[in-house]
């Protein structure tokens, strides 16, 4: 495999490993240590030109040992090209430890670090999908939260607010719900585990290595990074989501109030326009009551439909992001509205109300006259006949005041009362002809029973 090495290759095997140690192992550079007694002379030319390109590029390297019996060779000579790299010749494996701790050489160098290529083979091809995995998502994520760094802009009506929610709720399962951040932090947690247990069960020295150690801590902060940002992510969209809530309750409630408001303030006005006759006779007072109960019956929907929105509108004055003095100002306009409409309402009906009971009670008085005043025509006839009997016709009146009752004081009173105020002309006039009329035959029923007696 060592005779088909390339520069190239090189090359992409160091860019490799600089992207491997800790930082501040990346900090120190590469020690790069060749032995020159064991090595073919082309691999060495080689790879002191690859390293040589590698150090103008990126100078890393900070140390280079070669390790020969031999003098130094004449690598500008053989390589072609001045080379830069800090070249320190050392004639055999002791001259090294005036470079490095034992502990850093393998024991082919003369050293005592155990370093199986195999075990960090297996090692990076274990960790390295997870940590590239979790770089691709932590950038997803960090494009995932900057939509909602910005300032939010309120959508202006109500439908336009549902289809942002749609989306709103389509977003989180385009981007945390796909990017499997569960799996893969479950996938990163056994990667550790199996990581540990291998190296325990092998007793590999890879176990000892700082890069290793710091890979596997690089793992679980990678696995706490991921699992903040999610957090952070989610609690983003849930505030997001909130606002687009309350906002899209707060606007189904402005126009469903707005439509009652119109409702209130259109029959509102019709009540006190349009309802406004009395009725000049007792059917069609009687009618009108009718009209008036038919009407409220009606409203009884919207009444219920308007106690269910103020209801709806005290819970969104307890929420976040909802405007409470929009919600207030709304609600206290309706709350006004329907005390108005209540009490425009209540008082047509009090009119119509009195406009039958004023009807009942004149044509109740006109009719006991029409009776009475028959009767009294008869008895003025009889009192100019021979054969009149005055007995026969005291029991003959109080036998029609037994069957057909004066108006009593109460009735006589209330119709007084109610002629008084009625709006009607008319029923104000029949009102009081009848009272009058009712006083004249009583008069006369009194003034015909003191004649008999005497």
């Amino acid at each position: 495999m060592l005779k088909d090495i390339t520069e190239e290759g090189v090359i992409e095997m160091l860019i490799y490993f600089t992207s491997v140690p800790r930082e501040e192992a990346r900090a120190n550079g590469f020690c790069v240590i060749m032995d020159g007694n064991v090595m073919a002379d082309f691999m060495q030319v080689t790879i002191i030109r690859a390293l040589n390109q590698f150090q103008h590029d990126m100078s890393y390297v900070k140390t280079f040992l070669y390790v020969s019996s031999s003098p130094m060779p004449d690598w500008d000579t053989l390589c072609g090209s001045t080379i830069d790299l800090p070249l320190t010749h050392v004639s055999d494996h002791d001259g090294l430890l005036e470079h490095a701790d034992r502990s850093q050489l393998m024991p082919d160098l003369g050293g005592y670090l155990e370093y199986e290529h195999e075990d960090w083979v297996r090692f990076r091809m274990q960790v390295e999908p997870f940590l590239c995995d979790c770089v691709s998502i932590s950038k997803l994520l960090a494009q995932a939260i900057a939509p909602f760094t910005k300032d939010m802009e309120t959508p202006t009506n109500l439908e336009e607010t549902k289809e942002v929610l749609k989306k709103h709720q389509l977003k989180k399962r385009r981007t945390i719900d796909q990017l499997q951040i569960d799996e893969l932090t479950s996938q990163g947690l056994k990667i550790n585990k199996l990581i540990k247990q291998e190296s325990e069960e092998r007793r590999s020295s890879i176990q000892f290595n700082p890069e290793f150690l710091s890979t596997i801590a690089t793992v679980g902060k990678l696995i706490s990074n991921m699992e903040a940002v999610k957090e952070r992510v989610e609690g983003m969209w849930h505030t997001r989501g909130e606002k687009l809530e309350a906002t899209y309750k707060q606007q189904t409630f402005e126009k469903e109030a707005n439509q009652i408001i119109e409702w209130f303030e259109q029959f509102t006005n019709g009540v006190a326009q349009t309802h406004t006759e009395l009725g000049e006779s007792q059917q069609v007072a009687e009618s009108l009551a009718k009209e008036v109960t038919d009407f409220e019956t009606t409203t009884q929907q919207i009444l219920i439909r308007t106690e269910k929105l103020l209801q709806s509108g005290t819970i969104l004055e307890t929420l976040k992001h909802t405007d409470h003095d929009t919600i207030s100002t709304l609600m206290g306009k309706i709350k006004q509205l329907m005390t108005d409409f209540d009490d425009r309402l209540g008082k047509r009906k009090k009119k119509i109300d009195e406009s039958v009971q004023l009807h009942k009670l004149t044509e109740m008085s006109l009719d006991w006259c029409i009776e009475s005043a028959g009767l009294l025509s008869d008895f003025d006839l009889l009192c100019n006949s021979e054969d009149f009997n005055p007995a026969a016709a005291i029991v003959s009146i109080d036998q029609f005041l037994d069957e057909n009752p004066a108006p009593s004081a109460e009735n006589q009173q209330m119709l007084m009362e109610l002629a008084e105020i009625t709006e009607n002309h008319w029923a104000k006039q029949n009102a009081l002809f009848a009272f009058n009329r009712v006083m004249e035959i009583s008069e006369r029923f009194s003034y015909h029973s003191q004649m008999l007696e005497s």
